[in-house]
């Protein structure tokens, strides 16, 4: 061991010595550049001053906290007190010297250890002075054998005495201040954490259905990837914060928010899903001449659509009642939710019925009626043509439409008409074109049954489709456009009516193939066409044909009938009769039919208004008021339009007292009355070019409420292939009878009901009531 004697003179010997070893190296400088490492925890002074005196002598001092992980070598390395346990490089410096300095004690076993192979210096104090970094560097770059220098300098007894320990308390005092902050801090982040990922999430889930809205399905895909990716992330963290959360009773929310997250999913899936199972089924039924297996495999699909429709509902139903209804934002995604659960109720039900419609094992055929609802008939419209579908065993077979006057003119027996079309319609004998004068389809069905045996020696019938000219239009929305290759014609949702009343009118003649011609060439292009539409949009235009009534079904299966009764889609006469299972209930009943007999298409002109006025007197008896205004907005007495010659007729409950009917408040005399299921009272009128004219009934039903719990029930048809007219009505009770309950959302003042709604289908009111 080397030890520094204390006098002036040995130092100053030291400082030549070591001045001469300086000029060496800075001698070698000018040859190789030389390099120093420095690795001590901070800077302190002892480095300070190192790194001072070598920049004199144009040494490269390069300074670190730890020791690098790079294969940089360096001339010199200076360890300031390294730990035991620390890595020490090895090959890479080529004078080592570790230095401990400024050490409340100072590790003699560790000094011992390194010592063996590098040099060491052991400095009991804390004050250096520029002597002493003389002395470090001297016996660091002297050829001595001497491996371990100690040495003392001047201790400073104060507080946090070395730059090193004053960086530390410093730094131990602001976490040790920081600490109760940082740990609520982390807590609350982690806690919170997840609504990042699960927005996100949300976001990623609502482009995906925007996406599938529009049919493009491989933006919805990858969008759907994107947002399980997030909510997997979001459920991950959310599985730590979600005690605590539940301890607060705070756990609802996010929980609902990662449930409508997760039906999200499974819904945009799902839908993806059906919809391309619903193109192929369209696209193996239409085609002929199948292999069996192609057969099995349009069954295995048609299965495998009743599974996916069944879990869709379920899941939309789910997704439907975790949507909050406050917020006003949402409102139009539970209407939209609504609607595709009631489409999917009604798809669930017929899937099973796939067999029948599709002629398993059989041949079906069904009729088709094409009815002008422009020149409205009390069952939908006069019928212009009519078609023949035939279906065999899960293919479609085939489609052929015909003029009406083909049948017509070769009826060789004579019918009797109806009273209305022999006086009003001039017409001795009765044919299938005016033969939906019912405003019961399924007595039309029976009766152009009837006319086609009679006139073509048709039959076999398994069922029939009425179709206005609204109904087609419709179908026609789901399409952007039908190109017609024999009248170099593009079809449209807006121009159909118009095209089709110049191939009807064009050089007219009964038996004229015109209008036979374009709707036959119309119709096969739709069916052509088909394997490129949208399924759900079709779907959606069928729906919403059948459920306004401007296509009616019926098919001659109880099981499938039941099931059109049950969705209000067959066109039959409701009988009047309590839904509720009460003996106390009133049961009202109201369905206006007209019958355009005016041989005109004025119902394109023509608006209807209806309002019906009920009040209760205490004995419980109940005083109606219709009023039916009707508005004819012909610019004149010219084709298309003109005046409306209508037959109306009113079909009210069996037990009603008719007392006045009037027209523009004149009574009319000829009304025609009849009683059977219902009442129905007949009668006719005119509406000319640009004028209104209001009918007004005033009747009584027979049947009073009775004392105690009742009710009140409302049912009002809509005519098939009619308007959507604007109807409402008042109920004005006395002070004896009170409201309980309804079924729907009138404004109530002062005992008085008032609501306004359209007739887009056939409804139902009911009004629980209690008779004091």
């Amino acid at each position: 061991m080397y030890i520094f004697p204390g006098n002036n003179l040995f130092h100053k010997k030291i400082h030549v010595y070591y001045t001469r070893m300086v000029t060496n190296v800075r001698m070698e400088v000018s040859e190789e550049k030389q390099t120093a490492l420095i690795v001590c925890e901070g800077p302190n002074a002892l480095t300070d001053l190192l790194k001072e005196e070598l920049g004199k002598y144009n040494v490269d001092v390069f300074f670190s906290s730890r020791l690098p992980k790079n294969d940089k070598k360096f001339h010199y390395g200076f360890f300031i007190n390294v730990k035991k346990g620390d890595r020490i490089m090895v090959g890479r410096i080529q004078k080592a010297v570790y230095i401990f300095f400024g050490l409340e004690r100072i590790p003699n076993s560790l000094i011992e250890s390194l010592s063996t192979h590098h040099k060491v210096i052991s400095i009991e104090g804390n004050v250096l002075r520029k002597e002493d970094v003389d002395k470090i560097l001297w016996f660091s770059l002297s050829q001595t054998r001497e491996s371990i220098l100690r040495f003392s300098v001047p201790r400073r007894v104060l507080p946090h005495t070395s730059v090193q320990d004053r960086r530390t308390h410093v730094r131990i005092r602001i976490s040790m201040k920081q600490a109760l902050f940082l740990f609520f801090s982390a807590l609350f982040l982690s806690h919170v954490l997840f609504v990042i990922p699960l927005a996100t999430s949300s976001y990623f889930f609502s482009r995906a259905a925007d996406a599938l809205k529009h049919e493009d399905f491989p933006a919805s895909t990858q969008y759907s990837k994107t947002a399980r990716v997030f909510l997997r992330t979001a459920k991950k963290l959310y599985s730590f914060s979600r005690p605590t959360f539940l301890l607060f009773s705070l756990a609802m929310l996010p929980d609902d928010i990662i449930t409508i997250n997760e039906k999200a999913d499974e819904i945009i899936r799902g839908s993806s899903l059906v919809v391309q199972n619903s193109a192929e089924v369209i696209k193996l039924f239409f085609k002929k001449n199948k292999a069996p297996e192609e057969k099995d495999t349009l069954l295995l699909r048609i299965n495998t659509l009743q599974e996916e429709v069944e879990s869709l509902e379920k899941n939309c139903s789910l997704l439907n009642q975790k949507v909050p209804t406050n917020i006003p934002s949402l409102q139009k995604v539970k209407k939209e939710l609504s609607f595709v659960i009631e489409m999917l109720s009604v798809v669930k039900k017929l899937i099973p019925r796939m067999d029948f419609f599709m002629a398993k094992d059989t041949t079906r055929k069904f009729l088709l009626l094409f009815a002008n609802n422009m020149e409205l008939r009390p069952g939908g419209g006069f019928i212009g043509s009519f078609g023949v579908l035939t279906v065999h065993d899960y293919t479609f077979e085939d489609i052929r439409v015909y003029d009406v006057y083909d049948a017509d003119g070769q009826l060789k027996a004579h019918i009797d008409p109806p009273e209305p079309i022999r006086l009003y319609l001039n017409q001795p004998h009765w044919f299938l074109r005016d033969s939906a004068f019912s405003p019961d389809f399924i007595e039309n069905y029976s009766q152009a049954k009837f006319f086609l045996e009679r006139e073509m020696n048709m039959g076999g019938f398994s069922g029939a489709l009425l179709m206005t000219t609204t109904s087609i239009e419709n179908v026609l929305g789901a399409f952007d456009s039908v190109y017609i290759p024999d009248f170099d014609e593009n079809i449209t949702q807006k121009n159909f009516y118009l095209k089709a009343q110049i191939y009807s009118e064009k050089d007219f003649f009964p038996g004229s193939i015109q209008k036979k011609s374009f709707l036959s060439s119309l119709t096969r292009q739709l069916f052509i066409r088909l394997e490129d539409v949208s399924p759900k949009n079709l779907l959606m235009e069928f729906k919403k044909s059948l459920d306004e009534k401007q296509m009616v079904l019926y098919v001659d299966d109880p099981a499938v009938q039941n099931i059109l009764d049950s969705l209000y889609w067959s066109g039959t006469v409701i009988e009047p009769q309590c839904t509720a299972k009460i003996d106390n209930c009133i049961v009202d009943f109201l369905f206006p039919a007209d019958a355009n007999l005016g041989v005109n298409k004025a119902n394109f002109f023509v608006k209807r208004q209806v309002s019906l006025k009920m009040n209760f007197d205490q004995d419980g008896t109940v005083h109606h008021s219709l009023s039916i205004l009707f508005k004819n907005e012909s610019a004149g007495d010219v084709f298309p339009g003109g005046t409306y010659k209508n037959y109306l007729q009113i079909l009210l409950p069996r037990n009603t007292n008719v007392e006045t009917v009037t027209k523009n408040d004149v009574l009319i005399e000829n009304v025609d009355e009849r009683n059977e299921e219902v009442k129905t009272i007949g009668f006719y009128f005119e509406v000319p070019p640009q004028k209104k004219t209001e009918i007004r009934v005033n009747y009584t039903l027979e049947e009073a409420l009775k004392k105690g719990k009742g009710a009140y029930q409302l049912i009002i048809q809509k005519q098939i292939g009619s308007s959507n007219n604007d109807f409402g009505f008042q109920l004005h009770l006395p002070q004896n009878i009170f409201i309980v309950n309804q079924n729907f959302s009138p404004l109530v003042k002062n005992n008085n009901i008032i609501y306004n709604t359209n007739l887009s289908a056939d409804k139902i009111f009911f009004v629980e009531l209690l008779r004091e």
